[in-house]
């Protein structure tokens, strides 16, 4: 961890004082709330949601992106115990055989539970366009919503 923290900050200076972008790759959600300004979301390959790193860790918009940022441990244990988890159901379908229209319908719980069947159908027929409505940043999904979770 130290190794990884000195590398971090290291890219941290040196963007601060060279005025630097970076385009940073990473599976740690933990490091990318630290490094990062903005932050994009992918699921089986295409874009769920972008968004500047301080909206995306605290008002996340796209379910995939609800569930992960809701794995994020909390250094305060009261807080952790108290908050709520947001778990994906199912396996991971092949990314060379994506579902048709929205990539995470077969695991998605707002799809499972809470659409009416006309609303299924549009996520089952249609791929859903990376667009801003109204949430100050683009999301992936016919029924967005941004949910407070930390």
């Amino acid at each position: 961890m130290s190794i990884q923290a000195g590398v971090l900050n290291l890219l941290m200076d040196l963007q601060s004082e060279l005025g630097l972008s970076f385009l940073f790759v990473a599976h740690d959600l933990s490091v990318m709330r630290h490094v990062a300004g903005r932050v994009a979301v992918m699921y089986l390959g295409r874009l769920v949601e972008v968004a500047p790193s301080t909206t995306l860790f605290t008002r996340p918009a796209h379910p995939y992106t609800q569930a992960l940022v809701s794995a994020i441990p909390l250094p305060d244990p009261r807080k952790e115990r108290a908050r709520r988890r947001i778990v994906v159901q199912g396996d991971v379908p092949s990314p060379v055989r994506p579902p048709s229209g929205c990539r995470f319908r077969t695991r998605c719980p707002k799809f499972a539970a809470r659409l009416t069947d006309s609303e299924r159908t549009a996520c089952v027929e249609q791929v859903p366009e990376l667009t801003d409505r109204g949430t100050g940043h683009p999301v992936a999904c016919h029924y967005a919503e941004s949910v407070e979770l930390l």
